[in-house]
């Protein structure tokens, strides 16, 4: 079971009292990872990047089949190839990279997926409506320059920090950083446009960066099993986001199920507010 964190946060090292201790006392083999650009993996933060995240988590699982001995393999069918039996776990940046290894692993190894309050579009969940979520966006980079490796130098990809300051002076994320975003979103593969059809991304910052074009083949995934779940008041990725999830996995054919509950992303203070106001209805 691979385990992914938060956005800004690291990897777990001990998981005494927590759900991977359940998994490990049932048998799991966990591999919990440093997203790339946090805690102590290198390289700058890119929002799950086909062609940066993609392909470093694709490494992390030939890493595994090449040195763990004891995984174990099954044979779908007859006409296919043994396949290491594997699942994923984590909740927001940790439920994006779920989807992104099954959105671009060319061996498909993932059987089953559990992301938690995870987006489906990132233009809809940072700018909806052309109108940017400014606290959202400034704690968002505030927490990933935070959690990086490699602060300041490092951290955030020239063309994120870029985003950050067009959209605190617009209010609206640029229209050439747009397509950038939606490239990093699972709807970019539910999708599957043709290269034709997809829009030009553009950025000041383009010479400081690096392949800002689509490497990654727009590719409808295959079925697999996906254990949606949502907090129902999220603020930064709202239940729209987790149901346009489970039409567009479900639609593919696999054993795809929403579940919401009440732990959400909301701002700092607002549930305090919320709580001196009492229960909806009430002056």
């Amino acid at each position: 079971v691979l385990h992914g964190h938060g956005f800004g946060g690291a990897r777990t090292e001990d998981p005494k009292g927590s759900f991977l201790e359940r998994l490990q006392d049932n048998g799991y083999a966990v591999i919990s990872i440093d997203q790339r650009g946090f805690n102590d993996s290198t390289g700058t933060v890119r929002i799950m990047d086909p062609d940066y995240e993609g392909q470093d988590l694709i490494q992390i699982f030939d890493w595994a089949e090449k040195n763990l001995d004891y995984l174990v393999y099954e044979r779908p069918s007859k006409a296919s190839p043994y396949n290491v039996v594997a699942g994923a776990n984590g909740g927001s940046y940790g439920g994006m990279y779920q989807l992104l290894i099954h959105n671009t692993d060319p061996k498909q190894r993932l059987d089953a997926l559990t992301p938690d309050i995870t987006p489906h579009d990132l233009r809809y969940s940072l700018n909806p409506s052309n109108t940017v979520k400014s606290a959202w966006v400034a704690l968002l980079s505030a927490g990933g320059e935070t959690g990086a490796s490699e602060k300041l130098i490092g951290g955030l990809d020239p063309v994120l920090k870029e985003t950050l300051a067009r959209g605190v002076l617009t209010n609206s994320i640029h229209a050439g950083a747009l397509p950038f975003f939606y490239y990093h979103s699972a709807l970019y593969f539910t999708d599957a446009k043709p290269a034709s059809e997809q829009e030009p991304i553009d950025f000041f910052a383009a010479p400081l960066s690096d392949l800002l074009t689509y490497e990654v083949p727009a590719t409808k995934p295959k079925p697999v099993s996906i254990l949606f779940s949502q907090g129902l008041r999220d603020t930064l990725f709202n239940f729209n986001e987790s149901w346009n999830n489970f039409k567009a996995y479900k639609a593919l054919g696999g054993d795809v199920r929403l579940l919401t509950h009440g732990s959400v992303h909301i701002l700092p203070c607002t549930q305090t507010v919320l709580a001196q106001a009492g229960p909806l209805g009430e002056g």
